[in-house]
């Protein structure tokens, strides 16, 4: 993410803080692969640029019952994740537009300079990706290769 468009989605966090946005929608989602939970998981949505900027920063710790699902319209092939000013290890997998699960990392808190903190990327093109307490994915079940889709679109597919 370049400077411009990263300090661009700090200020519109920060405007959605200061308006008292409403709570994001929630989406369930299917996972399956060789082990895990079925689900559905449930997960705040974030959709929208505002959503996404804010994610898990400025907030309580996360429980193992707490996701944030962040989607996008378009694959994304340069956008990456990172941890200014949260304050725990958030797991995150990368999500594929058909769903499967190309990568799940643990990204460790960053509470120094902007410029100082990691940007966690995808090894491949996403359209989704899941965050959630260190270890949660683990927990759960889900490894690389899973597919995890919103369930509306799992039925569909089936």
């Amino acid at each position: 993410m370049n400077g411009w468009r990263l300090l661009a989605s700090v200020a519109i966090g920060a405007w959605a803080g200061v308006l008292g946005a409403a709570p994001a929608p929630t989406v369930a989602l299917c996972p399956s692969g060789a082990a895990g939970e079925r689900g559905p998981w449930h997960a705040e949505l974030a959709a929208t640029p505002a959503q996404r900027a804010r994610g898990f920063r400025d907030r309580p710790a996360p429980d193992d019952h707490t996701l944030i699902y962040f989607l996008y319209r378009h694959d994304q092939t340069r956008t990456g994740f990172w941890m200014y000013q949260v304050e725990v290890p958030l797991d995150i997998a990368f999500i594929s537009a058909a769903g499967e699960v190309l990568a799940i990392r643990t990204m460790v808190p960053c509470l120094g300079a902007p410029s100082s903190c990691p940007v966690y990327h995808a090894p491949a093109p996403y359209r989704a990706a899941l965050e959630g307490a260190a270890g949660v994915m683990a927990r759960r079940g889900l490894a690389v290769g899973d597919t995890l889709r919103r369930c509306v679109d799992a039925a569909a597919s089936e």
